[in-house]
């Protein structure tokens, strides 16, 4: 990843230029005005008569940096009440961002029956409908501004001159400001406009969903180093036959019969591979136990397998619906670090309510928020 500084000559100078301020600007984004404050554009950290009303005040603050709006068309014409919202109808919504903010994600609360990018339906009013996750575009070290101290931390970085473990002080979506998913010379360039008062607008990008509370197991398999490759495979099961099914499935497909103390015998090196590793090998009679009658009477076993070259503890993942659609989510949460595993395939099962979703239902979403993630 080293670079050298000769990218970055051309607007050093306008570095210099900039640190010589104190100026401390986000980007240009949405200005609240009477005419809006008069069609119930009310900014959530208000909260008096929010949380008089909603009784929510943790939603307050984490929404305090945005102003929803809610409408009963899809047209978005027939402006709703805050305090006011149907219940079993669908709620169309826009969420506007303070200036310099962006929203990454929107999560619908425990009242919500269905949500998708445009609109929800409530099914009661015990919590605010949505809670967001924002960032201040440009934040690169996270103090909570963009100043000339985020531009030096990206150069840097972009440089090659900021190592582990100083990536931990940088907001890597925060410095992403044209949202393209990696940082470059565009994103710094974006950056020094900020710092200097300069109008910079944020692309709107974000997700929307509601959190199924599933429970997840992970399990491994090992995978030969001298065989090809096996793609992601994305199963739903319903019932003890299906799940027969898949077991006699995974017995074929994968090996179900090497375990870590094997690799770790035949490599001999038995202090690369963490003994708490062999409780987590895929035992298909384990399996069996699990996931009985009783399991898939209240439950639906969603499994996804995936190969990996080591079993890395640095992903997280999540299940979400998403309009109609189940939404596995996997995201990359630190630079991998080998764990002397090797490589494997990892299966992830889910635990879910019953639901009917089929496999097409189904989507998988990866990304990659680590360091590795964000460079071009």
């Amino acid at each position: 990843m080293k670079k050298s500084f000769k990218t970055f000559s051309l607007i050093l100078s306008s570095l210099l230029f900039i640190s010589s301020s104190s100026v401390c600007v986000s980007a240009s984004a949405f200005q609240y005005d009477d005419e809006m404050l008069n069609r119930n554009y009310e900014p959530i950290e208000n909260e008096d008569e929010f949380v008089k009303y909603w009784k929510d005040k943790e939603a307050a603050e984490q929404n305090k940096n945005v102003t929803f709006s809610f409408y009963a068309d899809a047209e978005k014409t027939e402006l709703l009440d805050n305090d006011d919202l149907p219940i079993n109808l669908p709620v169309y919504y826009t969420i506007t961002a303070k200036e310099g903010y962006f929203v990454t994600h929107i999560y619908g609360a425990d009242g919500i029956s269905y949500i998708d990018n445009s609109c929800f339906v409530l099914e009661s009013k015990e919590k605010w409908p949505l809670v967001v996750s924002d960032r201040l575009a440009g934040d690169v070290n996270g103090d909570g501004k963009t100043a000339s101290a985020d531009i030096v931390k990206l150069m840097k970085f972009l440089a090659g001159d900021i190592y582990p473990p100083f990536y931990e002080g940088m907001d890597f979506v925060s410095a992403d400001t044209n949202r393209d998913g990696k940082l470059n010379s565009n994103d710094l360039v974006r950056l020094m406009k900020l710092c200097a008062g300069i109008n910079v607008s944020i692309p709107e990008k974000y997700t929307a969903g509601k959190d199924t509370g599933a429970l997840t197991d992970t399990y491994y398999t090992l995978a030969d180093p001298g065989a090809e490759e096996l793609g992601p495979e994305l199963c739903l099961i319903n019932s003890v036959s299906e799940l027969e099914e898949y077991v006699s499935a995974v017995k074929e497909k994968y090996d179900t019969e090497t375990s870590f103390a094997d690799r770790r015998s035949e490599s001999g090196a038995s202090e690369a591979i963490p003994e708490e590793l062999d409780e987590q090998l895929l035992n298909t009679n384990k399996l069996v136990q699990m996931y009985n009658e009783n399991f898939f009477s209240e439950n639906t076993l969603v499994v996804y397998s995936y190969f990996n070259e080591s079993p890395d503890p640095y992903v997280s993942s999540a299940a979400e619906y998403r309009g109609d659609c189940l939404t596995l989510c996997f995201e990359y949460i630190a630079q991998p670090v080998a764990t002397g595993g090797g490589a494997v395939y990892v299966h992830e099962y889910f635990t879910l309510a019953k639901t009917a979703l089929t496999e097409a239902s189904v989507n998988v979403e990866i990304t990659d928020i680590s360091v590795t993630g964000w460079i071009y």
